[in-house]
């Protein structure tokens, strides 16, 4: 019974630490890219970009312009703003494309469906160095990360060995890399917070507040179920010396 009970609480502490730390988590600016190699029914490419878990702007190749997602983006920059930013999302994809297509006719896989998934952007903190993210997957499978501090990359999946040397050679698309998750993905996190900082507050504090309440609501009913636990196991030796007759020897 004793052990029951520490598990249960042990339970709830680790339930309490692990609700405390997905509140607290870091600001982050994070662009998540979809290359689509063969398949005419989707867009060529894509990108969703994700200011600390709140959907900002979108675009693909069969759009004229990136589009804000949320209000206070749209009200905040005119056009010009959006097709600038539109040439700045496509140089990236140009630099991926040129890379993947080159192993693809290496390897004779151009006549086939392939989709690479990117992910990066920027982790920013307050009291620690920020985090450059820049990630890329092949068909599903993690393949490729790259370290912004010593510009080289890292394999993930043996379907990018045969592109490390040739991309840690590649100074100035390293260098290019660099700067965009040190320089310019952490200016944009600024720029963005400070205008959505409201509303970003705001689904923040709604956030927390969900969080507390499952806390609560999942605390309860493990206390629930120790109460539970306690009678039945109350009843269970009720009824055992219930059932002892006078002379029967009881085992300690």
């Amino acid at each position: 019974m004793r052990e029951v009970v520490r598990e249960m609480i042990l339970f709830i502490l680790l339930s309490f630490f692990r609700v405390q730390g997905a509140l607290a988590g870091p600001h982050t600016l994070i662009y998540y890219y979809t290359l689509n190699h063969g398949n005419t029914n989707l867009p060529e490419y894509s990108f969703v970009v994700v200011l600390d878990g709140c959907e900002i702007q979108y675009y693909d190749k069969n759009m004229a312009v990136t589009v804000p997602r949320q209000k206070w983006m749209a009200a905040a920059f005119d056009r010009n703003y959006w097709v600038t930013n539109t040439v700045s999302t496509t140089g990236f994809h140009g630099i991926i494309k040129g890379q993947v297509d080159e192993w693809m006719r290496r390897h004779n896989e151009t006549t086939n469906y392939h989709y690479i998934q990117g992910q990066f952007g920027c982790e920013v903190n307050d009291h620690s160095p920020n985090v450059g993210i820049l990630k890329l997957a092949y068909d599903g499978r993690y393949a490729f990360s790259f370290d912004k501090n010593t510009l080289k990359w890292t394999v993930h999946d043996p379907i990018a060995e045969p592109l490390k040397e040739k991309w840690d050679k590649n100074e100035k698309m390293n260098r290019y890399f660099k700067s965009l998750l040190e320089n310019d993905c952490v200016d944009l996190w600024h720029t963005y917070y400070a205008i959505g900082k409201t509303y970003l507050t705001r689904e923040e504090g709604n956030s927390k507040k969900n969080g507390h309440i499952g806390l609560i609501a999942v605390c309860v009913l493990i206390l629930l179920a120790i109460v539970l636990a306690v009678f039945v196991w109350w009843k269970k030796k009720r009824r055992e010396y219930q059932n002892i007759q006078p002379n029967q020897n009881v085992h300690c």
